[in-house]
């Protein structure tokens, strides 16, 4: 990667400022910025020319927002005041759900035209699947509790919900595949502990809890592997850079240590019984005392990339860990911050600052 900048794009003025992870589509980036406002916290979402960097539009609100959606030219963008909005490229408003009653996360895009959105956080109760032209609710499903990111492959919705934990309310969790045309239940697993989020890799669900990191049949939810993966309070998120044989995993400590990046790899063996199954290795750990904004994503050539809370870029060789870069932003601290990769290059967002580079 080419350490200097094609362009920066750095909003003024704001205090407290942090990003999300960008989107990139069709020449264009798409940054969104939240920073205090008052006694709350507002967020601007930015349109960038990706050759130059320069504002094409911008659009406001009053809220929390979470990172960008891009489908057809259409933009989808959710926030924690419990509403959806659809932009057409110009910025203009093609449609706006009508808010839950509790934050939402980040959108999902599935086959038929079809969004998935879940509520999050306190008072969570459901999941929703909207017309992605109009806005239309098409079902809605009450999983009765906070949800972590969701995962659709294959005409099935994959997600997590947790409720409870506290003496008068014991813990309930639960691991659920929908059937996405009309969100019906095809199967759930239900666990001990937190579960996080699920992605499917060639028919085979992932997903970590608090503890371990399960390998299921996505289509029956039979499990087929797990490895322990440690401690009890730490947030394990699967990265987008996994792939099928070898599951990438973001160890999330918040603030009581280091973060950890963990691969493992998967084989088939065979069962003592007859039969095959699967079986999970730990191939590396990397240690990361700097603390990720988010999981790592993939880069041409065999490698990842993850952004530190202080800044700086760092690539590892997919392979075996080993730590092949690091170029630092001097953006400033932040905990907020993301990866976009495009054929065009790289889309960096941290603190108040956005950088466009190369992959070279």
């Amino acid at each position: 990667m080419n350490p200097i900048p094609r362009w920066t794009f750095r909003l003024p003025k704001e205090r407290r400022v942090g990003a999300r992870r960008p989107a990139v589509a069709n020449g264009v980036a798409h940054v969104m910025f939240m920073y205090d406002r008052g006694d709350f916290v507002n967020s601007t979402l930015f349109a960038l020319d990706l050759a130059s960097g320069a504002e094409r539009w911008s659009r406001a609100i009053e809220h929390i927002g979470n990172e960008p959606v891009l489908a057809d030219g259409i933009l989808y963008w959710s926030s924690f005041e419990g509403s959806i909005r659809a932009l057409d490229p110009d910025g203009r408003t093609r449609w706006e759900s009508a808010h839950a009653k509790a934050s939402i996360g980040v959108p999902v895009l599935g086959d038929g035209g079809r969004l998935f959105v879940s509520e999050i956080a306190g008072g969570a109760a459901d999941t929703w699947c909207l017309d992605r032209a109009t806005g239309r609710l098409l079902w809605r499903f009450r999983h009765g509790g906070h949800t972590y990111r969701l995962c659709y492959a294959d005409g099935r919705l994959y997600h997590t919900s947790v409720s409870g934990g506290e003496p008068a309310a014991p813990l309930r969790s639960a691991l659920y595949s929908l059937d996405a045309a009309d969100g019906r239940v095809t199967w759930s697993a239900p666990d001990r502990d937190y579960l996080f989020n699920p992605i499917v890799l060639e028919g085979q669900l992932y997903v970590c809890s608090s503890r371990r990191l399960f390998v299921l049949d996505a289509a029956r939810g039979r499990r087929l592997a797990e490895i322990e993966l440690g401690k009890t309070n730490a947030t394990h998120v699967l990265a987008p850079a996994s792939l099928p044989d070898q599951p990438v995993t973001w160890e999330d400590n918040v603030g009581q240590g280091s973060d950890f990046v963990t691969a493992f790899s998967t084989r088939t063996v065979k069962r003592f019984f007859g039969g095959k199954g699967r079986e999970l290795i730990r191939a590396w750990r990397v240690e990361e005392p700097r603390r990720l904004c988010e999981a790592p994503v993939t880069l041409s050539g065999d490698r990842l990339i993850y952004l530190t809370h202080d800044g700086t870029l760092c690539t590892l060789a997919h392979a075996t860990g080993e730590r092949l870069s690091e170029v630092p932003l001097k953006s400033g601290p932040s905990e907020f911050g993301g990866i976009a990769v495009s054929d065009a290059g790289l889309l960096v967002a941290h603190g108040r600052t956005a950088f466009a580079f190369d992959d070279r």
